[in-house]
């Protein structure tokens, strides 16, 4: 707040970095980074862009200049979302011309609107807020921008070569245990690190991976997670070493485990049943009984990461959606129905408890950048915990104020199978797309001559192309943060569809395929995840809750004539190349299925896919390529529906996400891989957060 207003006060003018310091944190001692974050934080609630500027210009070695026309405005009305996309108004794909669009270029009047009105509501309340609106003008989140000297002082807590992480205070606050693959990198195992020693105890051996460690309320043992996605189990170890013993066992993986602070109860995420979604079940480890806490309608992927409060009465957790957006939710250990904390977070990734219970301390990616964010308790009202480096997650709180993070380092790009012949079949795996921010979910043209991808390589997720060999990537769109994925290109080249989360709700969205604003499809307020388009450019093909469960849609890219496609479950879809079979998974459930597009009965055709691997397939005239995991490995493989045969065709290492692409000659694969993955542990000591009675 205190920046916008100094740079409003000379708009036009250069602002030196230590006038701004000075005159901002008033001579405290800070870095300036603090500064930067600041300004990155004003771009983006302005939808701004650094190389060219509208609001905020870097002036190199220098300072900042307000660049935008600084004018009085009525504040009786909240501004529109930066970066937020028209949902369809009347008729599904029509657009009142008066709504605001996205354009990637050109003047942006409302943004500068949006600023006039911000910099009144400043200087008449002296806080900086952005409503997110939903519907009607309703005001869905308010985010108030973290200011006076925020920047914590950080100590790095471990150096270790490779990943730590999923960090766990003890309760004095002197110990921090974590998962980590070792000084060799050969398994994950639970470790323990004193705050003043430099050596790590290791707890575990065994050969599954561990993780989620939580403390006893005494100190004295460590409870975690132990095993992979088809089994796993809920183990204790002594927290000074010792034999290890097994609480439970689930046939899938366990997602989170916490320990209740007044002692006798686990709360953990399993999943009931084999195609039930996950919830948060409560082990009494006097009794061993396992009682459900929580148990999720089927149109959600689960509830994640449970956490127990302070005072042991309620559990917090992750609600999890299929389309990469989750909320923090809190229940009674007495029962009833969960409530939820925040609204339209972008894959909430660990939280914990404020030592008063006030509120809630969490990692979310809601600008294409993970941050840490306070949550209140009463009314979910967020403010930004700021930090160094652009990915922070799992924080882990005392009683005392510590805290503890991982801050990783994380690339994901986008490499190429190239088929060099297949009688017998000889492959070589190459990079395709590089850069130092996440690249993934490509998918090639019709004509094999573009390819479509996800990229937060401006800052933010956004839609890029690219020639069929990497070369000249484009920009597409300009959404300033909102959730995006799943770019299908039209089989005339013309159009691309996506899937993008302005507020919360996922909807299927149209741009031309050169770039420029983009329009919804559907008017639904529900989650919908895109799947395909028809082989003949008539139909595209969604996913959507529309009753209990997820199913297989269709309408026209008008939005009109919506079909029902499948009834049990359905979550991806692509039809065969000749368009009369229409191959899908479900949520929850191995494997991938058929079903004629005219109607009929619907068959499982590959037993073993992973339900994490619901994308990572394509049907091609050779067959279906698709992804095959083992305990630790994983392969690309084809299945061949003439023969019935599958063939291994090659490994696959740091497989991201789930989206294999294939070319339309077929000597192209491409898939998205973790090509930097390190991460440290990071202490603060004293956790400086605002007060959560503030209004």
């Amino acid at each position: 707040m205190a920046v916008l207003l100094g740079l409003a006060a000379q708009p036009g003018e250069v602002v030196t970095r230590g006038e701004l310091l000075d005159s901002v944190w008033d001579g405290a001692i800070v870095n300036e980074e603090v500064l930067t974050r600041a300004v990155s934080e004003l771009r983006r609630l302005f939808d701004d862009d650094s190389h060219a500027p509208r609001v905020i210009e870097t002036i190199r070695h220098r300072g900042y200049r307000l660049v935008t026309p600084v004018v009085a405005a009525d504040t009786a009305t909240p501004a529109a979302t930066p970066g937020a996309i028209p949902a369809a108004k009347g008729a599904a794909g029509k657009i009142d011309a008066a709504a605001e669009t996205l354009d990637p270029g050109g003047p942006r009047r409302l943004r500068v609107g949006h600023f006039a009105l911000v910099l009144a509501a400043l200087a008449a309340t002296a806080v900086l807020v952005v409503w997110s609106l939903r519907g009607q003008g309703e005001p869905r989140v308010i985010r108030e921008v973290y200011r006076g000297p925020v920047l914590m002082a950080e100590v790095p807590f471990t150096s270790f070569p490779g990943y730590e992480r999923q960090p766990a205070l003890s309760p004095d606050g002197t110990k921090v245990a974590f998962a980590w693959e070792g000084p060799a990198g050969d398994n994950i195992d639970i470790y323990v690190k004193l705050q003043n020693s430099d050596i790590p105890l290791r707890l575990t051996s065994d050969p599954a991976a561990d993780a989620y460690p939580t403390w006893s309320p005494d100190g004295s043992e460590i409870a975690y997670v132990s095993g992979g996605d088809r089994r796993s189990r809920l183990q204790i170890v002594p927290a000074i070493g010792g034999p290890v013993r097994t609480l439970y066992e689930s046939d899938c993986w366990i997602g989170g485990v916490d320990w209740s602070p007044i002692g006798g109860l686990l709360a953990f995420s399993t999943r009931p049943g084999s195609a039930e979604p996950y919830g948060i079940m409560l082990l009494d480890l006097t009794m061993r009984w396992v009682h459900p806490l929580t148990t999720p309608a089927a149109v959600w992927s689960g509830d994640f990461e449970p956490r127990f409060s302070t005072d042991g009465i309620l559990v917090a957790f992750v609600r999890s959606s299929y389309v990469e957006t989750g909320d923090l939710h809190v229940v009674s250990l007495a029962g009833g129905e969960a409530r939820a904390v925040t609204e339209g977070q972008l894959r909430p990734h660990g939280m914990d408890w404020i030592a008063d219970g006030s509120g809630l301390v969490f990692a979310s990616g809601s600008s294409g950048i993970y941050h840490l964010w306070q949550a209140r308790l009463a009314d979910g009202h967020l403010t930004w915990i700021p930090t160094r480096g652009d990915c922070v997650w799992s924080p882990t709180l005392s009683a005392g104020g510590s805290m503890v993070f991982e801050r990783l380092d994380l690339t994901t790009d986008i490499l190429r199978i190239e088929v060099l012949d297949d009688s017998p079949w000889q492959l070589r795996t190459t990079s395709f797309l590089t850069s130092t921010r996440w690249d993934s979910d490509a998918h090639f043209s019709a004509d094999g001559q573009r390819v479509a991808f996800t990229s937060s390589r401006s800052g933010s997720p956004e839609l890029w192309s690219c020639a069929a060999d990497g070369s000249e990537p484009t920009r597409l769109t300009s959404l300033g943060g909102a959730f995006v994925a799943r770019p299908r290109w039209s089989p005339d080249g013309e159009t691309v569809a996506f899937n993008a989360a302005p507020a919360g709700y996922a909807g299927i969205y149209l741009m031309d395929s050169g770039g420029g604003a983009p329009w919804r499809v559907t008017a639904s307020d529900r989650q919908e995840l895109l799947c395909d388009w028809s082989r003949d450019g008539q139909w595209i093909y969604f996913a959507a809750a529309r009753d209990s469960t997820w199913d297989i849609y269709r309408e026209r890219p008008n939005g009109s004539d919506e079909q029902r496609m499948t009834v049990g479950g359905g979550i991806v879809a692509q039809e065969s190349l000749d368009g009369q079979t229409l191959y899908f998974t479900k949520p929850s459930v191995l494997g991938l299925w058929e079903i004629p597009t005219a109607g009929g009965d619907q068959t499982r055709v590959l037993e073993g896919l992973l339900p994490r691997d619901r994308g990572n397939w394509e049907a091609h005239r050779a067959g279906i390529f698709y992804i095959q995991r083992t305990t630790k490995d994983a392969y690309l493989c084809l299945y061949d529906g003439v023969t019935d045969v599958n063939a291994i065709l090659t490994p696959v290492t740091g497989i991201a996400g789930s989206s294999l692409a294939v070319s339309p000659d077929g000597r192209s694969i491409l898939y998205s891989r973790h090509e930097q993955r390190e991460g440290d542990l990071v202490l603060v000591k004293h956790l400086l957060v605002p007060s959560n009675n503030l209004p």
